[in-house]
């Protein structure tokens, strides 16, 4: 990527925008990665406990189903998601691993909109603004 001859030709500003680019993507997949472990693992261990689980609201649920996804959007974009959900007929899936993670009903991590763009303006930059991150951009 870098060594490469069209990266020979690029301007500061283009490298610095390519290597932003290429390196949110690798950062999106770590995260990605360790999801993907975090979701194996709670697998893994619903399977071999089996106990009943009761979440916040009370209500324990006994039937286990795995696989549940979601989108999740992050400073490096968004990722899938997937845990496991435990149920019990007329009451809303329990996922232990939303809360574990601290996952409301959005699609969001908690703080992604409001944390600051590393290399983004600021005082690096004479006349430059500061950029902000925000979720879908």
């Amino acid at each position: 990527m870098l060594a490469g001859p069209a990266a020979a030709g690029l301007t500061a500003c283009e490298m610095e925008e390519l290597v932003d680019e290429r390196g949110r993507e690798v950062l999106r997949q770590l995260l990605q990665n360790h999801f993907d472990l975090r979701a194996a693992r709670e697998e893994r261990q619903a399977r071999e406990d089996r106990d009943p689980v009761t979440g916040a609201d009370g209500i324990t649920r006994t039937w286990l189903e795995t696989g549940h996804g979601r989108g999740l959007a992050t400073l490096f974009g968004t990722v899938p998601v997937t845990r496991c959900a435990w149920r019990k007929p007329g009451a809303p899936d329990y996922c232990p691993a939303d809360a574990a993670l601290s996952l409301g009903r959005g699609q969001g991590a908690p703080g992604a909109g409001r944390r600051q763009r590393p290399g983004r303006g600021g005082d690096r930059y004479p006349g430059t603004k500061q950029g902000q991150y925000t979720l879908g951009a």
